[in-house]
C-alpha cells in the first residue's frame, strides 16, 4: 500500500520492502536505514529496497531533457553542460526552490569566503552559496549550499600563482608564518 503523507503523495514510489524477503513490507517514512526489522538478524541487517509504480513511469522518462539551458564560457566546467537531469528539475519542485544564474564572479567570491572558513573547492561547487548570496536576505529558514568538489580537482589548480611561495619547513610555525604572509 503507498504512503499517504504529503511529502509523498506525488511520488511514484510506493513503499520499502526486505531484500531477504518481499513480502515484508513498510511504508515510505520513515526510511529504515539500519536494515530490515523482520528479517534481520544479529549477524546481517538485511538492507531494504523502495518499490515503485512502474505503470505511472511515463515510458520516455529517462530519454528526454528535463530542461534545456544554453551554456556560456564559463571557469565553472563542472557544471557546464546544456540539460539538467530529472531529479535535480524534481528536487527544485518538490521543494519549492528555484534555479538561480550566478556568474564566474559570483562564484569566485563565493569559493574566496568558503576557502576563508577553511572549505577549498572549485569553482563549479561555489555555485550554490553563490546563488544565495545573490538572493536578498529575506529568507528565514535554513538553507543548504552543497560543494560537490574539493579544489583538488579544480583545472585552474596551481595555474595563478598563489602557490608560488617556494618550499616551507614542515613544521606548523613555518606553515602557518608562509600562509599568513601570502594571505596578508
Amino acid at each position: 500500500m503507498p504512503d499517504s503523507t504529503p511529502e509523498h503523495r506525488h511520488s511514484l514510489a510506493t513503499g520499502q520492502r526486505s531484500l531477504a524477503d518481499p513480502r515484508v513490507r513498510y511504508p515510505l517514512w520513515p526510511p529504515l536505514t539500519e536494515g530490515c526489522p523482520v528479517t534481520s538478524t544479529d549477524e546481517v541487517a538485511y538492507p531494504l529496497e523502495v518499490g515503485y509504480d512502474y505503470d505511472r513511469v511515463p515510458a520516455d522518462l529517462f530519454d528526454r531533457p528535463a530542461a534545456w539551458v544554453p551554456v556560456g564560457k564559463t571557469g565553472a566546467y563542472g557544471i557546464a553542460c546544456p540539460v539538467g537531469g530529472y531529479r535535480g528539475v524534481l528536487a527544485v519542485r518538490g521543494s519549492g526552490g528555484e534555479a538561480l544564474a550566478v556568474t564566474d564572479e559570483q562564484m569566485t567570491a563565493a569559493r574566496f569566503e568558503l576557502a576563508s572558513r577553511g572549505l577549498w573547492v572549485e569553482l563549479s561547487a561555489a555555485a550554490g552559496l553563490a546563488g544565495l548570496r545573490s538572493r536578498p536576505a529575506e529568507d528565514t529558514g535554513p538553507v543548504v549550499c552543497v560543494a560537490t568538489s574539493s579544489g583538488s580537482k579544480d583545472a585552474a589548480t596551481g595555474t595563478d600563482g598563489a602557490g608560488d611561495c617556494g618550499p616551507v619547513p614542515s613544521d606548523w610555525v613555518s606553515v602557518r608564518a608562509a600562509l599568513r604572509g601570502r594571505a596578508g
